[in-house]
C-alpha cells in the first residue's frame, strides 16, 4: 500500500488563470512510496500537461489515511465534499496516483474552475458561491470560500496584485499592503464578509 501526501508547487498561470494572477498553487493529493516519489510525481504531471514550475521547491505533506475527513474538513472546507472519501483513497493507495485539488483553473481540474476576468481595474464574475469580492476604496478583495490554509484574501488595485493577506494570522504573505488596506480588510472582517 502506497502511504498519502498532499503536495503543492507554484506554477506560471500565464493562460490558465485570470489575467492579474502570475502564478498559480497547484495542490494535488499523491500516492507514492516516500515524499521524493510523490514530488517527482506531480512534477512529471505537471510537466506533462504543459505546466511550468515558477520556484522549484515543491511542497510536501505527509497525511495520514486515518485523519483524511478531519484535514480535509479542516484545510479543504468549502470542497471537502467533492474530494475522495476515506474509502475511494485507501483503494487508489494501492498504487501510485496523482490526483489534483487545486482551486486554479486547468483543462483537468474544470469541474472547480472559477470563472473570474479583471476588467478596468475590477474583478468581475466570480462565478459561483465559492468567490466572493468586494470593492472598495480603490481596492478589490477577492476570496475563495475553502480555499487551502491559511485562510486568505487577495487585494487588487487596476487589475494587479497589491497583496494576499493571511486573515488568520493578520499578516501579509505576499506584498506590503498600505495601511488603508488593512484598514479595509478589518472592516471586511468585522462586517462577516471574510
Amino acid at each position: 500500500m502506497k502511504r498519502l501526501f498532499e503536495v503543492a508547487a507554484e506554477v506560471d498561470a500565464a493562460g490558465k488563470a485570470p489575467p492579474f494572477y502570475a502564478q498559480a498553487t497547484v495542490f494535488a493529493l499523491v500516492g507514492a512510496d516516500s515524499a521524493e516519489e510523490a514530488t517527482t510525481a506531480l512534477r512529471r504531471d505537471l510537466q506533462r500537461s504543459g505546466d511550468v514550475l515558477v520556484d522549484a521547491r515543491i511542497r510536501v505533506e505527509e497525511l495520514r489515511l486515518d485523519a483524511w475527513e478531519e484535514h480535509a474538513a479542516r484545510r479543504w472546507a468549502g470542497i471537502a465534499g467533492e474530494l475522495p472519501s476515506m474509502g475511494e483513497l485507501a483503494r487508489k493507495l494501492e498504487r501510485s496516483f496523482v490526483r489534483h485539488v487545486s482551486l486554479f483553473p486547468t483543462s483537468r481540474d474544470a469541474a472547480m474552475t472559477f470563472p473570474f476576468a479583471a476588467r478596468g481595474g475590477s474583478v468581475t464574475g466570480c462565478g459561483t458561491d465559492r468567490c466572493g469580492q468586494d470593492p472598495r476604496g480603490g481596492f478589490v478583495f477577492l476570496w475563495w470560500k475553502g480555499d487551502h490554509a491559511p485562510r486568505h484574501v487577495y487585494v487588487f488595485r487596476d487589475g494587479r496584485l497589491v497583496v494576499k493577506w493571511n486573515l488568520d494570522g493578520g499578516t501579509s504573505i505576499t506584498g506590503r499592503p498600505p495601511s488603508r488596506v488593512v484598514e479595509l480588510i478589518r472592516a471586511l472582517v468585522r462586517e462577516g464578509r471574510l
